[in-house]
């Protein structure tokens, strides 16, 4: 008798909710297996494309207009594991890593620049649709961690009460995903 293992799986819901939701609306409440591998299909597509503005705005905030539009540029030709995770039919969730992972960058950035609280809870929901995608965020968030613990005792008033908004956001939006891994 031969023992089967199981890996656990380390990609989140979320990505596939996004697909299943998109394809049951298209499909107006009953999807065709055809159209399911057809938004499948597409849904790594959607995701690198809205990666280009949100390297652009990144790269605005952080430094000019000039290096925003090379940057932006230069990450939308780029080839290698980039373009073939955001090729047609490469149905797998890296592009969605990709794009919640540069959305909490930006709204982070944001909340640093601009120093609204708004920002902070974008941040966080951005961090915790990332986490959502993939397990491996944390790696990510610990890095985050690290930054706002030097930051914070570094000015403590000036960041606490930003920072508490950003953090509890995330715990709720990880809340859910406890559950689901138990």
């Amino acid at each position: 008798i031969a023992l089967i293992t199981v890996n656990p799986v380390s990609f989140g819901p979320l990505y596939d909710i996004i697909v299943a939701f998109a394809a049951i609306v298209i499909g107006l409440g009953s999807p065709s297996v055809y159209l399911i591998e057809l938004v499948a299909a597409i849904f790594p597509m959607l995701f690198a494309m809205l990666s280009v503005p949100l390297v652009y705005s990144i790269s605005r905030i952080a430094f000019n207009r000039l290096s925003a539009i090379v940057s932006a540029i230069v990450f939308s030709v780029m080839n290698g594991e980039f373009l073939f995770r955001s090729m047609f039919g490469d149905a797998d969730h890296h592009m969605a890593e990709l794009f919640f992972s540069l959305l909490f960058v930006l709204f982070f950035v944001l909340a640093l620049k601009r120093r609204k609280i708004i920002y902070s809870l974008f941040a966080g929901l951005a961090l915790g649709s990332y986490f959502l995608v993939w397990y491996g965020a944390l790696i990510f968030s610990l890095i985050i961690l690290l930054f706002l613990t030097v930051v914070y005792f570094k000015n403590k008033r000036h960041y606490a009460k930003k920072f508490f908004y950003f953090k509890n956001i995330f715990i709720i939006m990880i809340f859910p995903l406890i559950f689901y891994l138990l």
